[in-house]
């Protein structure tokens, strides 16, 4: 009697425990669950972030791309200025100049020499 009592007292505990690592089973799978997916919506945020930062840099680098060609010696002389200079100091001012003094005028197509007078 008392080892009957004792033998369903255990399988009783056993099941409870067996009951306890199910629940618990189930809990830690829920859980990794929940995370992962918290995981999988931080990093789509993060590649829309990075795509996003990405697109705004190559914007900002073409924008300057086009600032540099747009004042590039070639494309300023192919829009019909000029560059004077004299022994390889460009000549930003008329004040510069003074009579007698040879000045290089460098076109798109080539370059002459000129005496100031």
């Amino acid at each position: 009697m008392i080892r009957d009592e004792v033998y369903e007292r255990l399988h009783s505990e056993a099941q409870k425990i067996t009951d306890l690592a199910h629940g618990l089973n189930h809990a830690v799978r829920s859980r990794l669950l929940m995370e992962g997916n918290k995981l999988d919506h931080a990093w789509n945020i993060m590649r829309h972030s990075i795509k996003h930062q990405t697109s705004k840099h190559h914007q900002r680098i073409d924008f300057m791309e086009t600032l540099l060609k747009a004042i590039d010696p070639d494309q300023v002389l192919s829009r019909g200025y000029t560059i004077t200079s004299v022994e390889g100091q460009t000549i930003t001012h008329a004040d510069a100049l003074v009579s007698g003094m040879t000045i290089q005028t460098t076109f798109i197509d080539g370059t002459v020499k000129s005496k100031v007078e």
